[in-house]
């Protein structure tokens, strides 16, 4: 069996490739294959999914090949999709509409996307993200390794460079007065700009750096070997921070979407919205609390649900 994955999938995003990552490893007996990698002659069902696919610049592309597996009656739904902030007012959702109500199921991660597209598709689910079924590999780290710190920047319009490098550089460079700490730069986007304008500024005023990501494609084992050696994470990525909470790791940084706020907000993380006010990061670091801990877990138990739906209403097995 060969199912489209229609989404940013392997385009240099690790969040969309990680849900990739995470189907193939649940379903070994199906092929996960990017849309763009195969023709619609050769699948036989299609996943419309990647956090920030429900937005007003969606490739056509995109709609069109599910439209047309639609159109052959074969099997799709909508998987993680969302966080739509309510700024966004999603007049655009009328473009969804017509395939979205199609869909087997569709999984939200947000209240509000979950009120909208309730309309369009009752088999809607409001669920915390895909990748919240991750079960990393917990070994337990040296004591006389050094504080490591791993560091995940990307460009975005919420903040200009020039601001997110001096304030990674501020925030960095405390660290590592205080701790001593090395640091960890993540691939996170492959070769997009990104890793040039802000990574290689931010990392080149530190002593101690212990992997910078090269300019290349991202290596999904090698991103989630990283967190193995991290004692804190100072972030930016939706899905890193969802990561610092499976492996147990305390995570600070700046939130630039709602999705982020809505995250960090929820697991009661040291997140801040205005890269100008990045003292209020450097203060005494918090470690996992028992209450961190219940929330991934609940998160956890309830992701789990992608799953089952997955296998009833697109493989038609019982569960």
């Amino acid at each position: 069996m060969k199912i489209a994955m229609i989404g940013n999938y392997k385009s240099n995003n690790a969040g969309d490739d990680f849900y990739l990552y995470l189907m193939a490893n649940k379903y070994p007996e199906i092929e996960f294959i990017p849309y763009h990698l195969t023709s619609l002659a050769e699948v036989d069902a299609a996943i419309f999914g990647g956090g920030g696919i429900l937005n007003p610049n969606v490739k056509k592309n995109r709609i069109n090949f599910l439209m047309a597996v639609q159109d052959r009656k074969k099997p799709t739904c909508g998987l993680s999709i969302g966080s739509v902030g309510t700024e966004r007012k999603m007049p655009f959702l009328q473009v969804y509409a017509s395939i979205l109500k199609r869909c087997r199921f569709v999984s939200v991660r947000d209240l509000y996307a979950y009120t909208e597209l309730r309309s369009v598709n009752n088999k809607t689910f409001l669920l915390p993200d895909l990748v919240w079924n991750y079960k990393p590999f917990l070994d337990k780290k040296k004591d006389d390794s050094p504080f490591t710190v791993g560091v995940m920047l990307r460009d975005c319009g919420k903040f200009k460079d020039a601001d997110l490098v001096a304030a990674a550089q501020k925030l960095l460079l405390h660290l590592e007065a205080e701790k001593n700490a090395r640091f960890i730069f993540f691939n996170t986007y492959g070769e997009r700009l990104a890793n040039r304008t802000l990574v290689e500024p931010v990392s080149s005023v530190l002593k101690d750096v212990a992997k910078i990501p090269p300019h290349k494609t991202i290596d999904m084992i090698e991103h989630l070997d990283n967190f193995r050696s991290i004692d804190l994470l100072v972030g930016m990525p939706y899905h890193g921070f969802v990561l610092s909470c499976l492996y147990g790791v305390p995570a600070i940084g700046w939130a630039y979407e709602s999705k982020i706020i809505e995250l960090t907000n929820a697991l009661r993380l040291n997140v801040i919205y205005n890269v100008n006010e990045t003292e209020a990061l450097i203060q005494p670091l918090a470690g996992t609390s028992e209450v961190f801990k219940a929330l991934s877990q609940m998160m956890q138990m309830e992701a789990a649900l992608h799953f089952n739906l997955f296998d009833r209403l697109i493989l038609e097995r019982e569960v």
